[in-house]
């Protein structure tokens, strides 16, 4: 398990999620479910969010950064091959997200976009929109002032401008949310 590879207060923890995020009926519980995984029984088929944030913050790792490239609305992606749809079969389930991430020391939380939209598909190969840009990014066309160090901020400033830019060109909005320090430098190129 992650738990025994981690050195406490040494080990940098990195994860990176794309797939779905379903909400219960009732909106009180998110959930991270698998893109081909079945919705029925989702409370024993998928990993609630809370659940999820306490466990890596129980690791004790020196730092921790989650990218979700999923939505929490409990719509399907849409791509070019696919259109949008409901994963859940509800309508208008009002998402209570609690961020626990706030209250946890040396995290850094990427989400693709905001509880209350969808994260869209960029290409034939169906790679979100927010994964294209973060990818792009995280290879260096973030280094806004090119010393060969992609920060937080940098890659917040790259991705939320071409996701909100291409999202409205291509049929709606997404507005990908970053939480951390904006000066904590995510790679370094030789």
């Amino acid at each position: 398990t992650l738990s025994t590879a981690v050195r406490k207060g040494e080990t940098d923890v990195f994860v990176f999620y794309s797939g779905h995020g379903v909400p219960d009926k009732s909106g009180e519980t998110t959930y991270l479910f698998p893109s081909d995984g079945k919705i029925a029984n989702l409370e024993n088929r998928a990993m609630p969010l809370p659940k999820f944030y306490a466990d890596l913050n129980s690791l004790g790792a020196r730092s921790v950064t989650v990218m979700l490239d999923a939505c929490f609305s409990g719509t399907a992606r849409k791509t070019q091959n696919t259109t949008l749809a409901n994963l859940t079969g509800q309508k208008g389930i009002k998402l209570k997200i609690n961020r626990p991430w706030e209250t946890y020391q040396n995290f850094t939380v990427i989400n693709s976009s905001t509880s209350d939209e969808t994260s869209l598909g960029f290409d034939e190969a169906e790679t979100g929109l927010f994964t294209y840009y973060v990818t792009a990014g995280l290879k260096g066309a973030a280094d806004a002032n090119a010393d060969r160090k992609v920060t937080l901020g940098e890659l917040k400033e790259y991705v939320v401008k071409n996701v909100v830019e291409t999202s409205r060109k291509k049929s709606g909005l997404q507005t990908p949310e970053f939480f951390g320090d904006d000066t904590r430098i995510l790679v370094e190129y030789k």
